[in-house]
């Protein structure tokens, strides 16, 4: 019932999802080459850590509910990862993990560092997808490493427009929220040839 790290044994979580795609590889007709990786809130740390570690057996990233400056942010603290993959996160601006930021601050800075690793040389550029959501987007990013940063306004920790399910603060959301499932598989999707997963 709540968030402990497990000790006897400690856990090696990152090797369990080598093995995972390693099982993928062989017993499922999968294009190996189109794995990606997602996560919400511990998922979303999760996330950051394949990022960090794994990176080159992933095509993309996509979390939600994740802080700027958070471990496991690319360039940041010991998260060195093998290569910039495509990324994506979402955040809600009433997301206690702070992650929102006023105006969006906390989601541009995020957005950035993302892009900074990708090797995006343009400042980011907001566009909005309805009354309720917007994005940051990485700019002059080499072919492939598009990066985003997506926020949602008077939103919780919640996963966005997914209706019947999570806490109550998520029951009924605004219909005009994007919905961050349909946004990350067109993000993905939209990855041109020569993209990451063209590189590995």
């Amino acid at each position: 019932g709540s968030c402990q790290t497990a000790t006897d044994p400690a856990p090696d979580d990152v090797h369990f999802a080598e093995v995972i795609l390693r099982w993928m590889a062989d017993n499922l007709c999968v294009d190996m080459d189109r794995v990606f990786i997602a996560g919400f809130s511990n998922g979303g740390q999760m996330a950051y850590k394949l990022n960090c570690e794994l990176s080159q057996l992933f095509a993309g990233v996509a979390t939600n509910g994740m802080p700027a400056g958070a471990a496991g942010t690319p360039g940041l603290g010991g998260c060195q990862p093998q290569r910039p993959i495509p990324a994506i996160n979402f955040c809600g601006s009433n997301d206690f993990v702070n992650c929102f930021g006023p105006g969006g601050a906390t989601l541009l800075a995020q957005t950035e560092a993302f892009a900074l690793h990708a090797g995006c040389t343009g400042l980011p550029h907001r566009s909005e997808l309805s009354s309720t959501s917007f994005c940051w987007a990485g700019t002059d990013c080499p072919v492939g490493q598009r990066v985003q940063g997506c926020g949602i306004t008077d939103f919780g920790h919640c996963w966005p427009n997914f209706p019947g399910a999570g806490n109550p603060e998520c029951q009924d959301q605004n219909p005009a929220n994007v919905d961050a499932s349909l946004h990350l598989l067109d993000f993905f999707n939209s990855l041109p040839a020569g993209s990451a997963w063209d590189e590995k």
